[in-house]
């Protein structure tokens, strides 16, 4: 065999270890997607349920009675009630807010489902939507992330928002009326 012979020998093996390690390389890249995949779909779920226990502990607080009432009271004038009830409410809808938007941010950046997150951003801007809730709203917007302010407004201002409010939760809007 001559050295013309090996060299076309040595080709064809070089270029069959090239086919064989980019298919190789292909696999690795491949399994490597699937594998960020499923972390970020795992991720995504944990976020999900973590957001969801997040709210489902702030709206536990309307179990209780009095503090339905004081909700309630607070939704149709915030002015009328005493400090120390403003300070409560003001609590609570500052949970509720800090969750939302969480939630409306996670679902703006593909971070958690977005029918999930428009369904709870909608939740909170039903309350914000009430004329005593506006008030607080004026009152604290100016610290409020800027993209999740301009969507409430945008919202509010297309007053489908109180009539969801009063499809969804006549409880509340029957005693608000």
């Amino acid at each position: 065999m001559g050295i013309m012979e090996l060299g076309a020998i040595g080709e064809l093996v070089g270029g069959v270890a090239v086919i064989a390690s980019l298919i190789f390389v292909g696999l690795q890249v491949r399994q490597s997607n699937d594998h960020s995949r499923q972390s970020i779909d795992m991720e995504r779920n944990q976020a999900n349920r973590s957001m969801t226990q997040a709210m489902a502990d702030v709206v536990a607080t309307l179990e209780e009675a009095e503090f339905v009432d004081l909700v309630q009271r607070a939704s149709r004038d915030w002015e009328t009630l005493s400090l120390a009830d403003q300070g409560r409410v003001a609590s609570w809808i500052t949970r509720l807010h800090t969750n939302t938007v969480s939630i409306f941010l996670a679902g703006e950046n593909g971070l958690m489902d977005e029918e999930f997150s428009s369904a709870w951003t909608d939740f909170y801007i039903m309350f914000i939507a009430s004329p005593g809730f506006r008030r607080w709203w004026a009152l604290t917007k100016v610290g409020h992330h800027p993209d999740f302010v301009a969507h409430v407004d945008a919202r509010i201002n297309e007053g489908e928002i109180r009539t969801r409010l009063e499809l969804n939760m006549p409880w509340y809007t029957a005693a608000a009326a």
